[in-house]
């Protein structure tokens, strides 16, 4: 027995163990001395207390973590396949309450998808919204022909296949994760990979529906996949001997098209690939591992890199970041900058008809539904945004209260507090110290947004990654105890799954009251068509101009606006001058002027009516200039 004590002591430092049964970690080459050890025990132990030999490129543990659940002895399939299903059935629902409906930065990805497949490509070259979105849209015009009486429900299709692809994503990153701890006997532990699992369901369930929302046309699916599944491969490659070259390349085309689905992964790409060359700098083929990751990553980004300088004429990676900094930290306003002392003067700015109300006018160059919004670094051409100190103080201090605000946040601190007090804190400064790599660029993505802009949507992949990291290794450390304590991890992880399933049926249940029972936009597109306005016009608006999702479905274009601050007063006007105001919709080619957010009081003679709280009124019929 002396010699099973032995090997059972140093089984941590790296050596087979075998009261460890189906387990090894990874280990240095085997000596004379350790074989004939191993020799004796098949001979002398029960079979079931002997960890077979294998070679150590082959260690036996990663091939079986690496599957759980899927090849795990003993695992109960039947909760885990039904909280999957209850995942994706959840995200089903949402797409559905959400099919008819459509948001700002959606109306544009389409339009950008509209011009590629009309081979318009240059101007589907954005330097303010990325392509990737744009990009998987365009079969769906030229492959599917689908028009625009579907057009809104093709786009929450769209976002099905993605949120699947999130799904795969994520799940590769739970089992990298479990699959990183491997100093513990948790592994042995049915109920707690069940709750682990459950619980990282409920998680991704919740960051979907409720942070990233699921009916909201856009990219911000295609960044949480990019986020799990980059995530992933860096632990996967952590855990190697020798760097792959196939890992790495995976990684590095993860990291571009996580940037072309939106700029703000550019910088966090390039902190990923010095994680890694950290990681692998003292491991056979390192650096070359590192190259080929970059290599990847540049050949997938660059080409859309140059085509963004060569339209700008300055090298740049995409505009929103500076623009977003210029909105929300210099306080320019969001649209019609006229320029200002602090950050400068406009190159090309909308122009003005009109003052008391104004009325902006923009019909050329942007074509598109709404031009002002569809590609702002041109109308903001000449912005410098500058640091001030107290600005950025001011905007960092409202992110902190955004995030004081969230419903996530309490959960998600308690859980973690807990697990690390209960596990020690030696347990949880090895949470930090051996999954650093992991933490390290999901930090730097919440960073990048807490000083600039922060919504749920944007953040969601980071604060779900660093939770999930911060939770396993105290948790599996305490369920790999032979006491009372083993049951604690499984108590809170299924604290965790319950309280988010809770919080997402909610939210979900608050989205069903909100979403539109019929296709709104629609009906007041064919209201306004049967009123005389032709499908391809140019059109004014008195109001909400980019929330005109109507115009998107009739192929209308918003030439000039007078803003929702100034509605009331124009309607508080005489009627001879409102009479010269709308006349002067007709300078950029206007056919009607829509207006929405009418007061009850105001006097609405020569205006029609339409669904949904618009009143159209017809200026002339359309001519061949003044359409699109």
């Amino acid at each position: 027995m002396y010699e099973v004590r032995r090997l059972t002591l140093i089984g941590r430092s790296g050596y087979l163990s075998p009261l460890k049964s189906g387990w090894a970690v990874p280990s240095p080459p085997r000596t004379r001395e350790c074989s004939i050890r191993a020799s004796w025990l098949e001979a002398h132990l029960p079979r079931t207390m002997v960890t077979p030999a294998r070679p150590a490129s082959q260690p036996s543990h990663t091939a079986e973590i690496e599957d759980y659940p899927t090849r795990s002895a003993g695992f109960r399939w039947g909760p885990l396949a039904l909280t999957r299903a209850a995942v994706v059935l959840l995200g089903i629902l949402q797409l559905w309450f959400y099919r008819y409906d459509q948001n700002n930065d959606g109306m544009h990805y389409l339009d950008i998808a509209r011009k590629y497949a009309q081979g318009d490509f240059a101007g589907a070259v954005n330097a303010f919204w990325s392509p990737l979105y744009s990009w998987l849209f365009v079969p769906i015009y030229t492959v599917f022909n689908v028009g625009p009486a579907h057009e809104f429900q093709a786009a929450h299709l769209l976002n099905f296949v993605l949120f699947l692809v999130a799904l795969a994503a994520f799940e590769f990153f739970l089992r990298q994760l479990f699959a990183a701890i491997d100093e513990s006997d948790a592994f042995d532990a049915t109920s707690f990979r069940l709750s682990w699992w459950i619980a990282g369901y409920s998680c991704f369930a919740y960051s979907m529906v409720v942070m990233v929302n699921l009916g909201r046309v856009g990219p911000d699916i295609v960044v949480a996949a990019s986020v799990f599944a980059s995530s992933a491969l860096l632990l996967k490659a952590s855990r190697r001997r020798e760097a792959s070259l196939g890992i790495s390349a995976a990684l590095g085309a993860v990291l571009g098209v996580g940037y072309l689905g939106k700029a703000a992964l550019f910088p966090v790409s390039l902190v990923v690939i010095v994680v890694l060359a950290v990681l692998l700098r003292r491991r056979a083929r390192g650096w070359l591992s590192v190259a080929v990751c970059a290599a990847v990553f540049l050949g997938v980004s660059l080409p859309w890199v140059a085509a963004l300088s060569a339209q700008k004429g300055r090298l740049t990676f995409g505009d929103a970041g500076r623009l977003n900094y210029a909105w929300k930290v210099n306080n320019v306003p969001i649209s019609h900058w006229q320029g200002d002392p602090l950050t400068g003067q406009p190159l090309h700015p909308t122009r003005t008809l009109s003052q008391q109300p104004t009325i902006y006018e923009f019909a050329e160059p942007v074509r598109a539904t709404y031009p002002v919004w569809h590609d702002p670094s041109y109308w903001f051409d000449g912005i410098h945004p500058r640091f001030v100190p107290r600005m950025q103080a001011a905007r960092i201090m409202s992110s902190v209260d955004y995030f004081i605000s969230r419903g996530w946040l309490a959960p998600m601190l308690l859980a973690t507090i807990v697990a690390a007090l209960i596990a020690g804190r030696a347990s949880a400064a090895g949470a930090i110290r051996r999954t650093w790599f992991i933490l390290l660029p999901s930090a730097v993505g919440l960073l990048g947004y807490t000083v600039v802009l922060v919504f749920d949507r944007y953040i969601a992949p980071f604060v779900v990654t660093i939770f999930l990291v911060l939770l396993a290794r105290p948790l599996a450390d305490l369920a790999g105890k032979r006491d009372g304590s083993r049951r604690i991890p499984v108590a809170l992880l299924s604290g965790v799954a319950v309280v988010f399933a809770i919080m997402t049926l909610h939210e979900l249940w608050f989205f069903d009251r909100l979403a539109p029972r019929g296709h709104r936009h629609l009906a007041t597109a064919n209201a306004i068509r049967d009123l005389g306005v032709v499908d391809g016009s140019r059109i004014g608006v008195i109001g909400n101009g980019p929330h005109s999702y109507w115009a998107q479905l009739a192929r209308n274009r918003v030439v000039a606006e007078i803003m929702p601050a100034e509605v009331a007063l124009y309607w508080s006007l005489p009627a001879a001058e409102r009479s010269r105001i709308i006349d002067l919709f007709r300078r950029p080619g206007a056919v009607a002027v829509v207006a929405d957010n009418v007061p009850s009081w105001a006097d609405t003679t020569g205006w029609k009516p339409a669904p949904n709280g618009y009143w159209v009124y017809t200026l002339s019929s359309v001519t061949p200039s003044q359409r699109n």
